[in-house]
């Protein structure tokens, strides 16, 4: 109707709904770089792997140098009988050896000095391996190789690793394998979980402040 005006019907605006947003990933602490989860996995995976191999390894090096150091002369005749060294070397190379194990199980134990010690174990089981490989290639196996000096009974455990009273693959083995170990920790380092870990991470700090 004329005069009138027509009633306008207004429809509602809805405000638009919110878009939830994502969590926000956590910021690391300033001039500490985010690290991926993965990458974390990788690196407690290795510093595992790492303290176990420098376990394993030092803690074979610590039984035979505390073996030995009691008994050179014992292990003075386990040398004799490879037929390798000069007579007039067999005691001196009896008596620094098992010192040398020892030093080397410090460090590996440690977790200090650690490619050090690494090398170091590498040095002395090539040369057992060396000293094994002979005695088989030769035929001279009638006798413990001697890496466990006097005590290498006295176990179960040092029994098996021992191999017997007579010169085996299984010598070769094992021996193989523990250079194997060492060489892991010589190239990766001593991992998270040592002195020389800790150290480092102490440096770090240090050059950030």
């Amino acid at each position: 109707m004329a005069g009138k005006s027509r009633a306008v019907r207004r429809t509602p605006v809805r405000p638009p709904s919110p878009v939830p947003s994502r969590p926000e990933r956590a910021s690391a602490p300033l001039g500490v770089p985010l690290v991926d989860e993965t990458e974390q996995n990788r690196r407690h995976l290795e510093s595992a792997l790492l303290l176990g191999a420098r376990v394993l390894v030092g803690g074979i090096f610590l039984i035979a140098g505390v073996a030995k150091v009691g008994s050179p002369g014992a292990f003075a005749e386990a040398i004799r009988a490879f037929h390798i060294l000069p007579g007039d070397l067999v005691m001196p190379f009896a008596r620094i050896v098992p010192w040398l194990e020892l030093l080397v199980a410090a460090y590996l134990l440690a977790g200090f000095l650690t490619r050090v010690g690494a090398l170091g174990s590498c040095l002395l089981l090539g040369s057992f391996v060396y000293a094994l490989a002979d005695s088989l290639a030769t035929g001279n196996t009638n006798h413990a190789c001697g890496c466990f000096g006097s005590g290498a009974g006295a176990t179960p455990i040092l029994a098996f690793l021992a191999g017997g009273d007579t010169v085996t693959w299984w010598d070769v083995i094992r021996d193989l394998i523990l250079i194997a170990l060492s060489l892991l920790v010589l190239v990766r380092g001593a991992g998270a979980l040592s002195l020389d870990g800790w150290l480092a991470r102490r440096r770090d700090l240090a050059e950030e402040a």
